[in-house]
């Protein structure tokens, strides 16, 4: 009896169990469902969400897009309207320049033509018996050619509306009136007024020189005398806006310009200088060549001791790039792509810095020009030393004993096919240097040839320009010089 009660109860309790695991069953199943209908709700709104922020980026590269094209738009017009204000803007000489090239563009075309009317013509005359000897089917080119030109509107215009082609180039040249005009204006005024340029180290060298060969004030000479960079001063010189200027020599590009202008650039030697190099006060090397100097500046020479000084290291101080004295170094004693690499500590800008830095340091070499190392103050703790035996001082500038003799020069132009200059400056040499050997007193009158016997001086009239040039070459030219802390160009 109790089994049979026990085993009814069992049975009993697992009947609750199964019911309980069904219902729980149930439960899952259905927080299963609601779990997937959320899912799939949050996926159509994200999906959604995606869709407006595509919309949205759509919308945004299209404004962007838009923006662009009108940026560019107005760029392409702003372009356009300076590039008419360059053209309006142009000197006369570049309006010259700008008309040489389109007639070299034009000839070009123009013999391309007359190359294919020929070959045309060739086949036209001589396709016949070609056509013959070879047993071709006939070819009437004349009744294609009459075919070609009524189709083509070009040549069915009245012979009447077209103007002769000697006429057109009249029309031209009358348009072009006022720029020749301005052109010999240019080439009048360079006789009876004079403007001048040059660096800015000569600046108050060449002003006051100008303002005392014209007798104007130092207010009034504001006007004809500005100091400008080397390229500006050459482009104002070949454009004719300066008659003189004062620099190095032109480079192959400011020649090429001059030869595209139609005028010859004359370079006249007027002050020399020095390029120096100079170390501590203390380092008893005294001389240097010039062997010696490219192997200390590309790095195979590295200690004093190699060249019978103290052992220690070289500190070989450079300066600034594109600066005048790296510059020198370059043209002088290096080429830049054999000049070894430094630090930029080791690169110094300022002359009187450079000199600091050697004067405290006993290994230490430097280098600049002579004329900013005369008018250096505190520059005690240094010495210049000699280059191949020969020290830098007055003396051996002026008469280019020298090796490291620089020149400046006084640049002038002339139209191509006149007097050459370089016969007139010759003998103005010529004239100086005779008067410096009997000792006779050189004045600007006696090197302009004023009151002297020099046929050739005398049977034409010199521009002012190079009246003022040889002003700058006679005693009191190279005396004002002098008192500006340069050194007179002693000529040969």
């Amino acid at each position: 009896m109790e089994r049979a009660a026990s085993a009814k109860v069992k049975r009993a309790e697992a009947k609750v169990k199964k019911a309980e695991q069904a219902i729980k069953n149930k439960e899952r199943a259905a927080a299963n469902k609601i779990k997937e209908k959320e899912k799939k709700e949050a996926n159509k709104i994200k999906a959604e969400e995606k869709k407006i922020e595509k919309q949205e980026q759509k919308k945004v590269q299209k404004q962007t897009d838009k923006i662009k094209k009108q940026e560019e738009k107005a760029k392409r017009k702003a372009e356009k309207m300076q590039r008419k204000a360059e053209l309006a803007a142009r000197s006369p000489l570049q309006k010259k320049i700008d008309r040489r090239l389109k007639m070299k563009k034009f000839l070009l075309v123009l013999l391309i033509l007359l190359v294919l009317a020929g070959i045309v013509g060739a086949g036209i005359k001589f396709g016949p018996k070609l056509i013959e000897k070879l047993n071709l089917p006939e070819i009437h080119f004349a009744e294609i050619a009459d075919n070609i030109k009524s189709k083509l509107p070009f040549f069915n215009k009245d012979d009447s509306d077209e103007k002769p082609e000697e006429e057109e180039k009249e029309e031209e040249a009358a348009a072009e009136a006022p720029d020749s005009e301005a052109v010999t204006d240019s080439a009048i005024e360079d006789d009876t007024t004079l403007y001048i340029s040059g660096t800015s180290v000569l600046e108050d060298y060449y002003s006051e020189a100008l303002s005392e060969f014209l007798g104007l004030s130092k207010k009034e000479i504001k006007e004809h005398s500005t100091a400008a960079s080397t390229s500006e001063s050459y482009t104002n010189l070949i454009n004719g806006d300066q008659q003189v200027i004062f620099s190095a020599l032109p480079t192959e590009k400011e020649t090429k310009m001059a030869d595209l202008a139609g005028v010859d650039l004359h370079p006249i030697t007027i002050l020399n200088g020095g390029f120096v190099f100079f170390v501590n006060k203390d380092n008893p090397v005294k001389s240097l060549t010039m062997t010696q100097l490219y192997n200390i500046y590309s790095g195979t020479i590295t200690n004093w001791k190699q060249l019978g000084g103290n052992n220690e290291p070289i500190v070989a101080y450079q300066r600034a790039e594109n600066s005048g004295s790296q510059s020198g170094m370059y043209k002088y004693v290096i080429n830049e792509n054999e000049m070894m690499k430094v630090s930029e500590e080791l690169k110094i800008s300022d002359t009187k810095d450079i000199i600091k830095e050697v004067s405290s340091n006993k290994g230490a070499i430097g280098f600049s020009y002579y004329y900013y190392m005369t008018n250096q103050k505190n520059s005690g703790n240094i010495k210049m030393i000699a280059v191949n035996g020969v020290k830098p001082d007055k003396k051996t500038i002026q008469n280019s004993e020298y090796p490291l003799t620089t020149y400046t020069y006084a640049i002038v132009t002339t139209e191509e096919n006149t007097k050459s200059l370089a016969d007139v400056i010759s003998s103005v040499d010529d004239k100086i240097s005779a008067m410096r050997a009997s000792g006779e007193a050189i004045t600007s009158d006696s090197a302009a040839g004023s009151g002297t016997s020099d046929a050739a001086l005398q049977a034409e009239p010199l521009p002012l320009k190079l009246k003022f040039v040889k002003w700058i070459l006679s005693d009191e030219g190279q005396t004002l010089a002098e008192s500006k802390g340069f050194i007179r160009h002693d000529s040969k």
